[in-house]
């Protein structure tokens, strides 16, 4: 101990911050303190250095539940000073069970009372109320301005003439996330917007609320429902797009999407359709997809997996997840010595939680015949990486990738145990 307090301060100020987690959580019911506390319960010594040091105390990190407001409020009385001149960073989640009938005094007025008195260091807000109690919180006059991400959970247009405009004026926000409900009743800076999650939205809410983002870059979506969509304008810089939700409606937004800029995909649903949108999008919007990730199901063929292979000339990355025994059609497509030469620049492949019935000798030839180099010499891209996740183990197979691996091809397989968990190290 002696010899780390003989340190220069800077050096001191230097592995206490390295120290740090990466974000300095307020959790009252946990018993140990959070990052700066935590240094200064040491001894006499250390803790003088923590408060004197103020960059230990500059990002705060706040769940927040009805019972912890007052409290995390007194704590913030000593904390917020600590930081000295420098600007504080501020993240509020905020965590509640049923509201009640007393959910004004309890949870509104608190709540209102915290957020207008840091007004200007909110960076991250998170708040999973109904849209009654948003309406009835009085916001600060000058609202958020570095307010860079907004959560507003069950958002749900149960107020008539209701709407929550305090974050309108928050110049430095990019990245929104609306769980559940209708976007009518807020008033946001749309234009400005980059990054946008819905939750529990229908396809017309999607759809309707992407047109209002001209400059999303990356858009992430949980389809629950339909609705009577319209077609959105071209989204031209959009270039990540995840669905989750049902198959058949998340296939069905891709219908009434035009994305010139997409490089990125996941269709994060498990159907035994296949998506036979996909390829419509790609064309339409003659974008140059990157990566993609896609569950096929039990029902692809291989005029489906020929049709899709087709459309993505530009594909570096594919992540096949949960396939089903059909995907043995596809992956025989993908041979270096087929005729037409499908997925040219395709470098990395990942195959997750391959089942029983797939042939893996098969897999295993499409590796080798994408890896090696005479019989990749017309391909453009040689694989460079696989990444396997089975329950089933295969040692010629493996032995095989093993050699590869040994030439230089980056092989990563991953075992599944029989509780679904997954098992990060490499084996053969």
């Amino acid at each position: 101990m002696a010899s780390v307090l003989a340190l220069p301060f800077d050096v001191m100020t230097l592995i206490f911050t390295l120290a740090l987690p990466p974000e300095s959580v307020l959790l009252p019911s946990t018993s140990t303190p959070p990052g700066p506390l935590l240094f200064a319960s040491i001894c006499q010594q250390w803790r003088e250095f923590a408060l004197a040091t103020h960059e230990l105390w500059n990002a705060v990190d706040l769940e927040l539940s009805p019972n912890s407001i007052k409290k995390i409020s007194r704590l913030l009385n000593i904390w917020i000073p600590r930081a000295g001149n420098l600007v504080v960073s501020m993240s509020l989640s905020f965590k509640h069970g049923a509201l009640g009938s007393n959910y004004r005094t309890k949870i509104v007025r608190p709540l209102e009372k915290l957020l207008a008195r840091y007004a200007l260091q909110w960076i991250s807000i998170d708040l999973p109320l109904p849209m009654l109690a948003l309406t009835t919180l009085r916001y600060p006059e000058e609202g958020f301005p570095s307010l860079q991400k907004l959560i507003l959970a069950r958002a749900v247009n149960d107020v008539p003439n209701g709407r929550v405009d305090a974050f309108s004026p928050s110049r430095e926000l990019r990245d929104v996330c609306i769980v559940g409900g209708t976007i009518k009743s807020l008033v946001l800076p749309w234009e400005q917007l980059t990054t946008l999650n819905l939750r529990y939205a229908s396809v017309a809410e999607c759809v309707q609320t992407m047109a209002l983002v001209p400059n999303l870059v990356q858009f992430t979506a949980n389809v629950a429902s339909s609705g009577s969509p319209i077609h959105a304008p071209p989204l031209a810089h959009l270039a990540s797009l995840i669905l989750r939700g049902s198959p058949p409606l998340s296939s069905y937004l891709l219908d009434f999407l035009t994305l010139p800029a997409l490089r990125r995909l996941e269709l994060n649903f498990h159907g035994s359709q296949p998506v036979t949108s996909l390829p419509s999008l790609i064309a339409r919007s003659r974008c140059s997809l990157r990566r993609l990730s896609v569950h096929p199901g039990r029902l692809w063929t291989k005029d489906h997996y020929m049709e899709l292979f087709h459309a993505l000339d530009s594909l570096e990355g594919l992540e096949i997840r949960k396939p089903s025994p059909s995907l043995d059609q596809g992956i025989r497509l993908l041979k270096a010595q087929q005729p037409h030469l499908l997925l040219p620049h395709l470098t990395s492949l990942s195959i997750k939680s391959f089942s029983h019935g797939g042939d893996v000798t098969l897999l295993v030839d499409v590796i080798v015949s994408r890896w090696n180099t005479n019989a990749a010499a017309a391909l453009p891209a040689r694989l460079k990486s696989f990444r396997f996740t089975s329950t089933a183990v295969r040692s010629t197979a493996f032995a095989r990738l093993r050699r590869l691996k040994e030439e230089g091809l980056r092989v990563q397989i991953l075992r599944i145990e029989a509780d679904d968990s997954t098992d990060d190290v490499e084996y053969y």
